[in-house]
């Protein structure tokens, strides 16, 4: 248990607004339009966006006939867990941006991975798909998301099955995390003369590691994912391009280029 005198402070135009949802459960204020429904896009938006996206197949299949575009759409927390947020923040749209968006990428005749349905199941096991106090998926998230990918490209390759939950190990404890804590500016506060910092914050979740005995490529094994084992933080060495070099000379190697929230399948999808 940690007390401490929280004072508010204006934040500056650096700063993004978190709002406090029940179950001690944080979400980025600009999450609301979204959840929200508020800001759908146009009909023209969406027809601009089709256009583009059937372009963009046509001179794909043109280079490479067998070769096919995948979307993965990652649902924010808030449209995951809306029974935490605050009843002030009302749903008052029809159609969401991230229906609109799978709509869109389905019409064009690319795929889209549509996590909600898979996200819903999942909801409430053992292990969170979100962090409370940082704003990107878990490892537990970022693994279903893993098998809802690689059981739609298993179809056509089927040794590109997804792997069990029992090939990992799920290390649970208490663990420093990220970005809602900073946002909170809950380090600027004091308690009994004693500078509150992240390392006094921490939150407990699970730590995705292999399994004993799975056999694993040390180019997978040896991605340094998070800063530290006991800091769920994705690593800013990996959030650049990189290339997976899986050591297994069948096999291809794969530049990824992602942002944050691939930090939580950067290892397994290679």
């Amino acid at each position: 248990e940690l007390k401490y005198t929280a004072r508010p402070v204006t934040p500056g135009s650096e700063m993004w607004g978190v709002v406090a949802g029940s179950d001690y459960q944080f979400f980025f204020q600009k999450m609301l339009p979204d959840y929200q429904r508020t800001n759908s896009y146009s009909q023209y938006e969406i027809d601009r966006f089709v256009t583009r996206l059937e372009r963009r197949i046509e001179t794909l299949q043109t280079a490479s006939p067998n070769t096919e575009i995948i979307y993965m759409i990652v649902p924010a927390s808030m449209s995951v867990y809306p029974e935490l947020v605050p009843d002030d923040y009302a749903v008052v749209g029809k159609t969401s941006r991230y229906e609109q968006v799978v709509n869109a990428i389905n019409k064009a005749g690319a795929v889209a991975i549509d996590l909600r349905e898979a996200f819903a199941e999942h909801k409430n096991d053992a292990y969170p798909l979100y962090f409370k106090c940082d704003s990107h998926w878990s490892d537990y998230g970022g693994y279903i998301a893993y098998c809802e990918l690689f059981d739609y490209i298993s179809k056509e390759f089927p040794s590109a099955a997804p792997r069990p939950v029992t090939d990992f190990k799920w290390n649970s404890g208490l663990y420093k995390t990220g970005d809602m804590l900073y946002y909170l500016q809950m380090t600027v506060n004091t308690y009994n003369s004693k500078t509150i910092t992240e390392s006094d914050i921490l939150e407990y979740s699970w730590y995705r590691t292999f399994a004993d005995g799975v056999t694993v490529p040390s180019g997978v094994t040896n991605v340094s994912r998070y800063r530290a084992s006991t800091q769920l933080v994705y690593s800013d060495a990996v959030t650049s391009s990189n290339t997976i070099r899986t050591n297994r000379p069948e096999l291809p190697s794969a530049i990824v280029m992602r942002d944050s929230f691939g930090t939580q399948v950067y290892d397994i999808l290679a």
